[in-house]
């Protein structure tokens, strides 16, 4: 079941991926493909009523600042879900991308140094322990806020863009399903590859607390 949700899970992102290019080149003006030029840097919407032009009043000035500032935060906040997305991967101990497998949960920050090793002293088990109870601490919480915040803000401008608009009860229910199905998936996650092995290896280490640490 993990594997067929996995590829489900890639194939989704494909999708998403997919529909993200050509939305991207279809903002960069690139509107055919062709041996020639295939973009108009003037028509892409980054550019495209930005140059002053004679005749501009003071409203057309505002309104070009406004353009410039919105394409502005657009890329600040691209860099800074970019920035988000790599952290995070390195943190669940993502270090390669292949068909294969991506990640080792031994190397995640979050299961580091929390299972009992052959030779362990007391200190060593206490230390493990206070690892696996400082759970909280070790990764950044908003770097997965701001990637389900930006997954979330995506699927309600893919259901907004169907009608322009949010005034019937089915688009609430198809949000309400995405998000809900997000936050399941995303809580399943955590369980399955932090807690649940957390939870073995702080049983373990009690046990070895147990019987090599008694006085």
């Amino acid at each position: 079941m993990v594997s067929v949700g996995s590829y489900l899970i890639g194939f989704l992102f494909l999708l998403i991926i997919c529909y993200a290019l050509m939305k991207q080149s279809e903002e960069l003006g690139w509107y055919h493909l062709s041996i020639g030029q295939q973009s108009l840097d003037e028509e892409s919407v980054y550019l495209k009523n930005t140059k002053a032009e004679p005749g501009d009043t003071r409203k057309d000035f505002n309104e070009r600042m406004v353009s410039i500032a919105s394409c502005l935060i657009c890329f600040l906040f691209s860099v800074i879900i970019f920035y988000a997305l790599m952290k995070e991967r390195e943190e669940l101990g993502c270090y390669r991308l292949s068909i294969g497998r991506q990640c080792l949960d031994e190397e995640s920050v979050y299961l580091k140094n929390t299972k009992a090793e052959p030779g362990d002293k007391c200190k060593d088990l206490y230390e493990r322990m206070v690892s696996i109870l400082s759970y909280q601490e070790k990764g950044g919480a908003w770097k997965r806020c701001i990637i389900i915040a930006t997954i979330i803000t995506f699927f309600v401008y893919i259901v907004y863009s169907i009608n322009n608009k949010l005034n019937n009860i089915s688009h609430y229910a198809v949000l309400l399903l995405v998000i809900f199905t997000l936050q399941y998936f995303y809580q399943n996650y955590i369980n399955y590859h932090h807690f649940r092995r957390l939870k073995q290896n702080g049983v373990e280490i009690l046990q070895l607390i147990k019987q090599k640490c008694k006085k």
